[in-house]
């Protein structure tokens, strides 16, 4: 197997960004995906320039923070503080029960946004860049949403996109209690459907990292890429994304999701530390290249 170890949120602080870099410097780390409206964007990118060990993605942002696009342009998405109000379920359903003309207008914002998002990546890492395509808690995946991004093609050349099809595995009762089994299951419904809209850009055969999204396992990540070999054909070349969270925020940072426990929760969880542990553990290097190579 071809396998890409990704990891996400850089740029959204320091500490988030910082601490990922721990891992891309002391483990197997080959794709990192860029808020272009994270507050530590502008170290990010001066430390990815430093290093250029690692491809850069665009991790579209459609539900927190502000926008990047000038907010007169992207006002439905946007409440009055100026921060994006939606979340994945909450901008699905204004979209399904909005009139026909807003739906338009919809798809208009997002798209602009997106071409936003990206372009300050451009600029600041080079316009030569590969552009790798996800989402933020994979709203990219949203069909309007998706085909909005797919708008943008003819713009900018897109290396890869995120597609989250992750095969069913549970190591242990964690992969029922929580709502990620009901995320695995809408994602890859999503992805079927997505994928077939894609022409020549190239995506992952497979996804491991929604099931165990926020506590990652080395066992549970040696169970998915047994599943994945299990079903592939003889000879047959597969290419596998494996994504861990290792971006911790700072005790100073509280301030930054204030009043949202949801994000505190999500960014101050420990899982984060010991996803961390992970990319720099020899066991995990050795699960990968058990399976396949490190791309």
């Amino acid at each position: 197997m071809r396998i890409i170890v990704s990891v996400d949120d850089y740029g959204l602080t320091e500490g988030i960004t910082d601490t990922i870099l721990e891992a891309v410097d002391a483990g197997f780390v080959s794709s990192v995906s860029v808020i272009a409206n994270g507050d530590a964007f502008a170290h990010a990118i001066a430390e990815y320039s430093k290093r250029g060990c690692f491809r850069l993605s665009v991790r579209l942002n459609l539900v927190e923070g502000p926008s990047v696009a000038p907010r007169s342009e992207v006002s439905l998405l946007l409440g009055k503080d100026g921060q994006f109000k939606y979340s994945f379920v909450s901008l699905v359903l204004r979209y399904l029960f909005s009139s026909r003309t807003t739906k338009e207008i919809l798809r208009r914002q997002v798209a602009r946004e997106c071409a936003a998002q990206i372009e300050k990546v451009r600029q600041a890492a080079g316009e030569g860049i590969d552009i790798g395509i996800d989402g933020h808690q994979h709203t990219h995946m949203i069909p309007f949403v998706f085909d909005a991004i797919l708008s943008l093609g003819a713009r900018y050349r897109f290396s890869r996109m995120r597609i989250p099809r992750e095969p069913f595995f549970a190591v242990s009762l964690k992969n029922y209690a929580n709502g990620n089994i009901l995320k695995h299951f809408l994602l890859n419904i999503l992805s079927r459907r997505n994928k077939k809209r894609l022409l020549n850009i190239p995506v992952s055969d497979w996804f491991i990292g929604v099931l165990e999204t926020g506590d990652a396992t080395i066992a549970g990540i040696t169970h998915a890429l047994g599943s994945i070999a299990a079903r592939r054909e003889t000879g047959a070349k597969t290419t596998v994304e494996v994504l861990l969270h290792p971006g911790e925020a700072r005790a100073d940072e509280k301030d930054e999701w204030r009043g949202r426990r949801s994000f505190l929760a999500h960014y101050y969880a420990a899982g984060r530390s010991r996803e961390r542990a992970i990319l720099a553990s020899p066991d995990f290097k050795k699960v990968v290249e058990l399976f396949g190579t490190l791309v």
